[in-house]
């Protein structure tokens, strides 16, 4: 009787997949297998943390916009100017994702190729140019062309676990109809 019982496990044990010597082989399995499953599960939760941050930076730069052109230029302020208010605005609505020098404000004017700087370049925007470049905007009678622009960008990183690092520049930028005429 020992013997019928264990010739039904064995035929169970082949009928199931498994052989009689078999029994090391999840674990080298799981061996190659495991890396993989880290890269996975560290990459998606890198990568939701990458793309929550650039959110967050989506929403301080349109909110930065937006103050900014309901504001005048040449408004007093009880410290800073214009930009560094504005600048100060979206570093502060992005939650801590944002520093003071990965946002650029800028006033302009014009269209194409005479897109001017409202203002100097130490104040409102980098190297004295327009934040976002080669932007047109109409210039008629009931619309002079002035806007606010306003960029964020910073550097991020999703983790691959085993794999190392993949490097990202996170980037927004928002444009606002300046209400201001100065």
């Amino acid at each position: 009787m020992a013997r019928w019982s264990r010739l039904r496990i064995a035929r169970t044990a082949k009928a199931q997949g498994r052989a009689e010597g078999d029994s090391g082989v999840v674990l080298v399995e799981f061996a190659l297998t495991f890396p993989l499953l880290i890269m996975i599960l560290l990459g998606m939760f890198t990568g939701g943390l990458a793309a929550n941050s650039r959110l967050s930076m989506s929403h301080a730069t349109r909110e930065g916009a937006r103050y900014a052109a309901t504001v005048s230029s040449a408004q007093t302020f009880a410290s800073g100017t214009w930009a560094s208010n504005v600048r100060d605005l979206v570093v502060d609505r992005s939650n801590g994702d944002l520093t003071s020098d990965e946002v650029c404000v800028s006033l302009v004017s014009g269209s194409g190729a005479t897109l001017v700087v409202k203002s100097p370049a130490s104040t409102y925007s980098t190297s004295g140019s327009p934040c976002i470049a080669n932007q047109t905007y109409p210039t008629t009678s009931g619309d002079i062309g002035l806007r606010v622009q306003v960029t964020a960008s910073r550097p991020a990183q999703i983790q691959l676990g085993l794999f190392g690092t993949l490097n990202i520049t996170l980037a927004d930028n928002a444009t606002s109809k300046s209400e201001s005429t100065t």
